[in-house]
Formats: structure tokens, C-alpha cells, sequence
């Protein structure tokens, strides 16, 4: 299991097997993402996907950590019950990889502004998505189910992804308008991300910084094309 996990690169890494954890793993698999699961207690490996690697022991241990090759991973999930284990993690974590993406599980609201001065890129609280999303069910239920639906189910012919507009990208500089192009019929820019804003609804006229990401919603063959094209200069 060792000599696996010290061949990846790039792979996620997620701090806990409970039910978040198992969650977010699931997730994984179905992307296709390379993962390896740290956890203090021995898991059944028969219950975890064939691609999914284990390191047995308390994430806040440095040495735990670079055993699930922290050094080399693209993203850190940390999903463990203790609001401080999660703070002590991430802290670990940013020092030791500046470009590591971190997502970190806040159970209480008063931690998510200490996450975030530890560096955590997203604090996701569970109890406030769970809430949210039932009384979107109840308000928009139809709305709510397309959603999941277009994040989840790989066979529907239309989903939604998000790419980013690199420094080589030939799309800096150009507009909207232009992106949409006959060659990318089909697709549909919902919103860029800009720094910390959200843009909806962009117009055809907004230029394409270096940086943004676009928020796209389209088929699979399309929005391959728009990624091709996003990562060319």
C-alpha cells in the first residue's frame, strides 16, 4: 500500500472515513480521482473503491501525513469531527504545501474565520448545507433535482464543469461573445468567478482575464473543446 501511495502525484487526500468522509470518497471515485484516505482507526478495505489507498493513523501527525504523500497531493480534504484537529490539520498542511488546495469541514460557524486564516481555500459546515439544500427541496424541488443531477450523473448528455483561463490560454483577451462561437454551440456560460465575485449571466462584451473561472454548462464533447482551447496559447 505504501509503495502505491509514494507513486502518486496529484491525488486527493481526505482526513477522515466517517460519513462526511465516506461522502466525499464516493464522490472521488465516480470522478475518477485519485484518492488516499487517512483515518485513525482500521477501515474494511473491501468497503473502499479499488483505486482508493489507506494510511492508518491521526492526520494531525506530521509523519502521517507525509505518508499520504502530502508533498505530491492537489488537494487536502479534511472532514474529522473535532473542529480543532481540523484547524491543527490545515495549519500542517498549508506550511508544509503553499499550493495545496484545501477544503476543510467546520461543525461549528465560529471556526470557519480561523480555517480561513490558516489558509483553507473552501470551509464547508455540513449541517448548514444539509439544512439549505432541504429547504431547496421543499421551495424548488425540481430546480434542486436538475442541479444534482447535472453535478452528478456522468451519463447525462448535458452537465456542468468549471474551467479556468490560464496565462496561455488563447481566451484572454477575447469576450464572451467569442467564446460561444459557432465552434462551441451547444454550451452556455452561467457565471465566471473573478477574484472572490461571482459574475452571472456574463455579458457577451466581458473581457477574459487571466485567472477567471468559467462556469460552463454543456455536453461532454463541448466542453472538452472549451478546455482544449482554455489551456492553448
Amino acid at each position: 500500500m505504501q509503495r502505491r501511495i509514494d507513486q502518486l502525484e496529484n491525488h486527493v487526500i481526505v482526513c477522515g472515513y466517517g460519513q462526511v468522509g465516506r461522502a466525499i470518497v464516493d464522490e472521488m471515485h465516480r470522478s475518477g480521482r485519485e484518492v488516499v484516505v487517512v483515518d485513525r482507526t482500521d477501515l474494511d478495505l473491501a468497503d473502499l473503491a479499488d483505486h482508493v489507498a489507506v494510511v492508518i493513523g491521526e492526520a494531525t501527525e506530521d509523519d502521517v501525513l507525509e505518508r499520504a504523500g502530502l508533498p505530491r497531493a492537489q488537494t487536502l480534504v479534511v472532514a474529522l469531527d473535532s473542529d480543532a484537529d481540523n484547524l491543527f490539520v490545515a495549519l500542517t498542511a498549508r506550511t508544509a504545501n503553499e499550493s495545496l488546495f484545501i477544503v476543510a469541514r467546520a461543525n461549528s460557524a465560529g471556526v470557519v474565520d480561523k480555517l480561513e486564516r490558516v489558509g483553507v481555500d473552501r470551509v464547508v459546515n455540513p449541517h448548514e448545507i444539509g439544512g439549505s439544500r432541504m429547504a431547496a427541496m421543499v421551495l424548488q424541488p425540481d430546480v434542486t433535482a436538475f442541479l444534482d443531477v447535472v453535478m452528478r450523473d456522468r451519463g447525462l448528455e448535458v452537465r456542468m464543469t468549471e474551467i479556468e483561463a490560464t496565462a496561455s490560454s488563447a481566451w484572454v483577451g477575447r469576450t464572451a461573445r467569442e467564446l460561444l462561437g459557432p465552434e462551441h454551440a451547444g454550451t452556455t456560460l452561467v457565471a465566471v468567478r473573478r477574484g472572490g465575485d461571482f459574475l452571472t449571466n456574463p455579458s457577451g462584451e466581458l473581457v477574459i482575464e487571466v485567472g477567471d473561472i468559467l462556469i460552463v454548462l454543456g455536453t461532454d464533447d463541448h466542453l472538452h473543446a472549451m478546455s482544449d482551447a482554455a489551456t492553448d496559447g
